[in-house]
């Protein structure tokens, strides 16, 4: 079992899309999430930028992650994503690992 119940997996993204993921998190409502992606899998590198994290479902335990990549240039085919839930203060990693994210028609030439 990862450490927030969410295996990380990679994904693609492409414009505009939004990801939900699923959880064993169970009634996470008054919490509140982060989620940065970066150059490389480690907290001190450089960060490309952060997602939105859709809290309407939070009650469910699912977490919907999105970023509208037109407003964002990205120079890179892959980035490093971490998903963070502060809970009594404290900042407790969703994911076993950074989820590795293949960057889709998004990237500045």
């Amino acid at each position: 079992m990862s450490a927030g119940g969410i295996t990380a997996l990679p994904f693609r993204k492409r414009r505009y899309n939004s990801y939900r993921i699923n959880t064993n998190l169970g009634d996470v409502s008054g919490d509140t999430f982060t989620a940065v992606c970066r150059t490389r899998p480690d907290e001190d590198a450089e960060e490309i930028f952060t997602f939105g994290i859709g809290t309407s479902e939070l009650s469910t335990g699912y977490l919907t992650i999105y970023f509208d990549a037109t407003l964002v240039d990205i120079p890179y085919s892959v980035g490093y994503t971490d998903i963070k839930r502060v809970s009594g203060g404290s900042a407790l990693p969703v994911t076993n690992r950074c989820i590795p994210i293949d960057f889709e028609g998004t990237t500045t030439p």
